[in-house]
């Protein structure tokens, strides 16, 4: 017993050993400050080399984190350290450099196939020095950034930096890019693409803008074709109309048009050409805008038109249709590479964000009828921030950055990262990149849940487009289960599930459509409302343990179904149900956050148990001493078997007013 006592007091003298020796504050031996070596004491003692950003051994624990110092010391070293320097410049701004601690953490990087096959100490992979702010309130400091080693065409290594030109993108390494993806990932990310010829795609034509003969053209069965995602903003944008049809259906008339469309289409007409391709696919130009039932049609078929594309030009670097590609004409971007000599032998930079971070944060990702083109495609050519990435199903290629390889496993870009901030190593997330293409019979509910999530949250100009906008989505989802929808909600056995939806934020009515002077949808489908609605986790309950994985934990009501009035233009619900009355309380047995924008989350009372609802938070504020009608969708069972409670946000007010 006192030999056990003994191990694991020495087990835990080691662990706090193993804190001391990772953390960032831990104490170290620094030489003195002498500027005429063009790097600090701090990024003196780190002794980089080049190989110490290489070959290192993937399950061997990564190197500890480094403390830079304040970011002001930082900013006032940079005058006459080179790495200090490098921070400053790569920094996305200084604002809190008197409370920011700047510290190097360091992450796994590249794995190439074949470097991890046993999890011996052969098996290698690259690292990359991540730059991250320490603070309170760490977030609203600088963005992290990564620095790699920075070597020329005569030493290329797998996932070091490359030079970019300050002016063009590099045409063949797009090229190389695509043919590279074609070549080692075959069917995993263009196998499918070639499809049978024959196979039907449930409309009688797609339009295309034919590049040889400058025309559009309506085809059954497109081969290779090229389509665009962009924004269409406030610039006017050249459109397809009933008229202009036939004159753009004459051979030559798309470069008579040219000058007329706007700068991204032209752009992205110009690159389709330079990879040698034939066919384009344009929203405005391919879609009849002015004739509703060419645009039914056409809409319909969205899941294949963005699916079956060789390629997708992602314009998401501009505001509106007029900003262009950065880097396809003289003057459209202007790069800026951040690096700093760190010795004879080594040169670091400091490389941009990846692609689908630059994305995320643009306007493009904001707007509803971009979201499913970014969902549907297989492989995409994303320009952003000044510069170019490729983004297929295995792999995502950048500018700054050499990742190109026929054993690509994985590189950083592809992760998320929850860094050390501490003693702990960084841990490596598998970035949540949704892909149509991951969802079966089995997983089709939670996938639903999660594409209505993220695409309602996002703006629609037309409250008219807020199921066009998503359909191509849906199709596919019905293609894969066999649940066909009704007005963005599923059927079969989903139904009472699915109008569970809950309110991220205060909702708006949509409008009503003045020929029928109806609301465009019906006020039970998250559809009739604008704003951003979720579905709540069977795992968010109210202060009571929830019953086991095999125990049933929620029994619908009688009976939810649609019908249609001859009155009314659009269907209802009939519901077979129990009605209740309660009170609101500003108290609730939730884990879940109180408020959100514009919402108030209420507890529900009655007797001694309770709910919660979300409510718009001023109005019902003011009802407290009300009685509501609720209407029973679903009651649910927690681990007090004997109480039947309304679930969380599993009730919904009697109208309009709906949680």
């Amino acid at each position: 017993m006192s030999l056990s006592l003994f191990r694991s007091a020495t087990a835990q003298d080691a662990d706090i050993q193993g804190r001391a020796n990772r953390a960032w504050s831990r104490p170290i031996d620094l030489p003195d400050e002498d500027p005429s070596y063009h790097l600090c004491a701090r990024h003196r003692a780190m002794n980089l080399e080049v190989d110490d950003f290489f070959n290192w051994p993937i399950y061997k624990e990564l190197p500890p984190d480094t403390h830079f110092g304040k970011l002001s010391d930082v900013l006032a070293r940079s005058s006459w350290c080179n790495f200090c320097r490098l921070i400053a410049e790569s920094a996305s701004h200084t604002a809190y450099g008197h409370v920011a601690e700047v510290i190097g953490c360091w992450i796994l990087d590249g794995v190439l196939r074949g470097s991890q096959n046993n999890g011996s100490s052969d098996d290698v992979g690259s690292l990359r020095l991540r730059v991250i702010p320490e603070m309170v309130g760490w977030e609203d400091a600088f963005e992290p950034f990564d620095i790699v080693p920075l070597l020329d065409d005569s030493e290329v290594r797998a996932f070091s930096g490359r030079a970019m030109d300050k002016d063009h993108f590099s045409l063949p390494l797009v090229k190389k890019w695509v043919a590279s993806c074609n070549s080692w990932h075959g069917s995993q990310c263009y196998g499918d693409l070639n499809r049978d010829p024959e196979a039907k795609w449930g409309i009688p034509f797609i339009r295309l803008l034919d590049l040889e003969a400058d025309m559009i053209v309506e085809l059954p069965r497109p081969g290779r074709y090229m389509v665009l995602s962009y924004v269409w903003g406030t610039t006017p944008v050249f459109e397809t109309t009933l008229d202009s049809l036939p004159l753009l259906r004459k051979e030559g008339s798309l470069l008579h048009y040219f000058s007329q469309f706007p700068a991204t289409i032209q752009d992205s007409i110009t690159m389709t050409k330079l990879l040698g391709m034939r066919y384009l696919w344009v929203d405005s130009l391919c879609i009849v805008q002015d004739d509703p039932e060419d645009k039914k049609v056409q809409i319909t078929a969205m899941d294949q038109i963005y699916s079956r594309a060789y390629l997708t030009i992602v314009a998401a670097g501009g505001e509106h249709a007029n900003s262009g590609l950065p880097g396809m004409q003289p003057g459209s971007r202007n790069i800026s590479q951040h690096s700093a000599m760190y010795s004879e032998s080594l040169n670091l930079v400091s490389i941009l964000p990846d692609a689908a971070t630059a994305a995320d944060s643009s306007k493009w990702n904001t707007r509803g009828w971009t979201y499913q083109e970014r969902v549907l495609s297989r492989r995409c050519l994303v320009f952003v921030n000044d510069t170019v990435y490729f983004q297929c199903n295995k792999a995502v290629w950048g500018e700054d950055y050499r990742a190109e390889h026929p054993d690509f496993v994985q590189c950083a870009p592809m992760y998320d990262y929850s860094l050390s901030r501490s003693w702990k190593q960084p841990q490596m997330h598998k970035k949540d990149e949704y892909r149509i293409s991951q969802v079966n019979a089995s997983s089709f509910f939670p996938e639903y849940c999660k594409v209505i999530s993220e695409y309602t949250s996002r703006d629609m100009t037309y409250a008219s487009d807020r199921i066009n906008g998503v359909n191509g989505i849906l199709t596919e989802l019905t293609r894969r289960s066999q649940v066909n929808f009704i007005y963005g909600l599923p059927e079969r056995g989903f139904f009472s599930e699915s109008i569970l939806w809950q309110p991220m934020r205060a909702l708006r009515r949509v409008s009503v459509d003045p020929r029928s002077e109806m609301p465009l949808f019906p006020s039970w489908t998250w559809a009739g409302w604008i704003g951003g609605v979720a579905f709540i986790s069977p795992f968010d309950y109210n202060g009571h343990k929830p019953l086991g994985p095999d125990q049933q934990r929620t029994v619908s009501c009688r009976e939810v179904e649609v019908c249609y009035r001859s009155a009314m233009s659009f269907p209802c619900l009939s519901i077979t149900t129990n009605s209740a009355k309660f009170k609101l309380t500003l108290h609730n047995r939730s884990e879940k956050i109180g408020e959100l924008p514009g919402l108030t989350r209420f507890g529900i009372t009655y007797a001694s148990q309770g709910g919660t609802i979300l409510l718009p938070k001023v109005a019902y504020r003011m009802k407290l001493n009300q009685t509501h009608e609720f209407i029973i969708l679903v009651t649910e069972y927690t681990a007090i078997r004997s109480v039947q409670r309304d679930a969380h946000k599993k009730a919904h007010i009697r109208g309009d007013d709906r949680a």
